[in-house]
Protein backbone atom coordinates (compact mmCIF):
# COMPACT_ATOMS: atom_id res chain seq x y z
CA UNK A 1 0.00 0.00 0.00
CA UNK A 2 1.32 3.44 -0.89
CA UNK A 3 0.03 6.91 -0.13
CA UNK A 4 0.62 9.64 -2.72
CA UNK A 5 1.08 13.36 -2.14
CA UNK A 6 1.47 16.30 -4.48
CA UNK A 7 4.04 18.98 -3.69
CA UNK A 8 2.85 21.42 -6.36
CA UNK A 9 1.60 24.26 -4.20
CA UNK A 10 0.68 23.16 -0.69
CA UNK A 11 1.37 19.49 0.09
CA UNK A 12 -1.86 17.57 -0.51
CA UNK A 13 -2.82 13.91 -0.12
CA UNK A 14 -3.96 12.62 -3.54
CA UNK A 15 -4.82 9.01 -2.84
CA UNK A 16 -3.71 5.49 -2.04
CA UNK A 17 -2.60 2.61 -4.28
CA UNK A 18 -2.33 -1.12 -3.57
CA UNK A 19 -0.13 -3.31 -5.80
CA UNK A 20 -0.07 -7.01 -4.83
CA UNK A 21 2.66 -8.26 -7.18
CA UNK A 22 4.15 -11.72 -7.56
CA UNK A 23 7.94 -11.61 -7.97
CA UNK A 24 10.37 -14.30 -9.15
CA UNK A 25 14.16 -13.85 -9.19
CA UNK A 26 16.37 -16.53 -10.75
CA UNK A 27 19.88 -17.04 -12.11
CA UNK A 28 18.96 -17.81 -15.73
CA UNK A 29 22.40 -19.11 -16.72
CA UNK A 30 23.26 -21.15 -13.62
CA UNK A 31 25.72 -19.63 -11.09
CA UNK A 32 26.86 -16.90 -13.45
CA UNK A 33 25.88 -13.92 -11.28
CA UNK A 34 23.16 -12.80 -13.64
CA UNK A 35 19.75 -12.10 -12.13
CA UNK A 36 16.49 -12.40 -14.05
CA UNK A 37 13.57 -10.83 -12.24
CA UNK A 38 9.98 -11.20 -13.34
CA UNK A 39 7.10 -9.43 -11.65
CA UNK A 40 3.38 -9.18 -12.40
CA UNK A 41 0.23 -8.08 -10.70
CA UNK A 42 -2.83 -5.88 -10.59
CA UNK A 43 -2.94 -2.28 -9.39
CA UNK A 44 -5.78 -0.85 -7.33
CA UNK A 45 -6.36 2.74 -6.21
CA UNK A 46 -8.97 4.66 -4.29
CA UNK A 47 -11.25 7.25 -5.90
CA UNK A 48 -9.08 10.14 -4.72
CA UNK A 49 -6.08 8.77 -6.65
CA UNK A 50 -8.08 8.15 -9.82
CA UNK A 51 -9.77 11.54 -9.63
CA UNK A 52 -6.43 13.33 -9.33
CA UNK A 53 -5.30 11.93 -12.69
CA UNK A 54 -8.48 11.19 -14.67
CA UNK A 55 -11.24 13.63 -13.61
CA UNK A 56 -12.37 16.37 -15.99
CA UNK A 57 -14.05 19.19 -14.06
CA UNK A 58 -16.89 21.13 -15.76
CA UNK A 59 -14.71 24.23 -16.21
CA UNK A 60 -12.26 22.15 -18.32
CA UNK A 61 -14.90 20.47 -20.47
CA UNK A 62 -14.45 20.76 -24.26
CA UNK A 63 -16.47 19.35 -27.17
CA UNK A 64 -14.10 16.37 -27.39
CA UNK A 65 -13.44 16.21 -23.61
CA UNK A 66 -16.63 15.84 -21.56
CA UNK A 67 -16.90 16.21 -17.80
CA UNK A 68 -15.78 13.01 -16.06
CA UNK A 69 -15.67 11.83 -12.44
CA UNK A 70 -13.54 8.77 -11.70
CA UNK A 71 -14.28 6.10 -9.13
CA UNK A 72 -11.86 3.90 -7.22
CA UNK A 73 -11.02 0.28 -7.93
CA UNK A 74 -8.99 -1.70 -10.43
CA UNK A 75 -6.28 0.39 -12.15
CA UNK A 76 -4.76 -2.08 -14.59
CA UNK A 77 -2.06 -4.74 -14.56
CA UNK A 78 1.71 -4.45 -14.87
CA UNK A 79 4.26 -7.01 -16.12
CA UNK A 80 8.02 -6.43 -15.71
CA UNK A 81 11.08 -8.47 -16.67
CA UNK A 82 14.59 -7.30 -15.72
CA UNK A 83 18.06 -8.73 -16.27
CA UNK A 84 21.13 -7.53 -14.35
CA UNK A 85 24.65 -8.47 -13.28
CA UNK A 86 27.22 -7.01 -10.89
CA UNK A 87 30.82 -7.14 -12.10
CA UNK A 88 33.90 -6.08 -10.07
CA UNK A 89 33.75 -2.35 -10.81
CA UNK A 90 30.37 -1.90 -12.50
CA UNK A 91 26.76 -3.08 -12.68
CA UNK A 92 24.63 -3.53 -15.81
CA UNK A 93 20.91 -3.98 -16.09
CA UNK A 94 17.95 -3.74 -18.40
CA UNK A 95 14.19 -4.06 -18.16
CA UNK A 96 11.06 -4.28 -20.24
CA UNK A 97 7.61 -3.39 -18.87
CA UNK A 98 4.08 -3.79 -20.19
CA UNK A 99 1.12 -1.96 -18.65
CA UNK A 100 -2.51 -2.60 -19.53
CA UNK A 101 -5.48 -0.48 -18.45
CA UNK A 102 -8.05 -2.83 -19.95
CA UNK A 103 -10.95 -3.03 -17.50
CA UNK A 104 -9.66 -0.18 -15.31
CA UNK A 105 -12.23 1.78 -13.31
CA UNK A 106 -11.23 4.97 -15.19
CA UNK A 107 -10.89 3.40 -18.67
CA UNK A 108 -13.72 5.54 -20.04
CA UNK A 109 -12.12 8.83 -18.92
CA UNK A 110 -11.63 11.20 -21.87
CA UNK A 111 -8.04 11.67 -20.64
CA UNK A 112 -7.16 8.02 -21.38
CA UNK A 113 -5.78 7.83 -24.92
CA UNK A 114 -4.39 4.26 -24.90
CA UNK A 115 -5.20 1.19 -22.85
CA UNK A 116 -1.67 -0.28 -22.97
CA UNK A 117 1.95 0.84 -22.98
CA UNK A 118 5.44 -0.61 -23.33
CA UNK A 119 8.58 0.75 -21.67
CA UNK A 120 12.19 -0.44 -21.67
CA UNK A 121 15.51 0.73 -20.34
CA UNK A 122 19.21 -0.03 -19.99
CA UNK A 123 21.53 1.12 -17.21
CA UNK A 124 25.23 0.98 -16.36
CA UNK A 125 26.60 1.96 -12.95
CA UNK A 126 30.24 2.25 -11.98
CA UNK A 127 31.24 1.18 -8.47
CA UNK A 128 33.30 4.05 -7.07
CA UNK A 129 34.27 2.33 -3.83
CA UNK A 130 33.39 -0.53 -1.52
CA UNK A 131 34.16 -1.89 1.93
CA UNK A 132 37.49 -3.67 2.42
CA UNK A 133 35.67 -6.41 4.38
CA UNK A 134 32.86 -8.19 2.56
CA UNK A 135 30.26 -10.59 3.90
CA UNK A 136 29.39 -13.68 1.86
CA UNK A 137 25.66 -14.33 1.63
CA UNK A 138 24.26 -17.68 0.56
CA UNK A 139 21.09 -17.50 -1.54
Amino acid sequence: MRAAYTVKGPVKHVGVTFTPFINLDIDPFGHSGWNLGMMAGPIYANARQHRYFYDVKPEFELPDRPTYRASGGYSGTQFIAALSKRFDRYWVGSFVRYDTLRGAAFADSPLVERDRAWAAGVAIAWVLGESSQKVQVED
